[in-house]
């Protein structure tokens, strides 16, 4: 193990070159404390930062990246716009539905067929983003 002497001496010693880094360097570049210590963090042998894992390359699956469907990005912009009709025109035949035998009602119907039109579309968009990123 390493002697409780030499560690206090380099806690000293790194204590002594960081007054000195912001005294003599403080002025002319205008560095900030925080920044000096991070930079002498890499150079002294005995900061933990040195030699510790860090939360970047810690846990399960973290060196794989996997790309996620974000629905938004991928669609374009008329589709955006055609989407966000088709869901205004919903809300639209719903407001037409009828309180009495509303399930069948021609409103009711056009609401469904609005809907199957957006399923139908974000299935078109993401079939789309799989082919461009090569998941099959």
């Amino acid at each position: 193990g390493v002697q409780p002497e030499s560690g206090v001496r380099r806690a000293r010693e790194f204590t002594a070159s960081l007054m000195e880094m912001c005294i003599t360097r403080g002025g002319r570049n205008n560095r900030n404390p925080v920044e000096i210590v991070k930079t002498l963090g890499r150079q002294c042998p005995s900061s933990p930062r040195s030699h510790a894992p860090t939360l970047a390359t810690m846990g399960k699956g973290k060196g794989q990246k996997v790309m996620d469907f974000d629905l938004a990005t991928a669609m374009t912009k008329k589709e955006n716009r055609k989407l966000t009709k088709m869901e205004c025109m919903v809300n639209y035949h719903l407001a037409r539905v009828p309180f009495w035998n509303g399930k069948e009602s021609v409103a009711m119907a056009n609401a469904e067929k609005t809907r199957e039109m957006i399923a139908s579309l974000k299935t078109k968009v993401k079939n789309r983003w799989e082919e461009q990123n090569g998941i099959y």
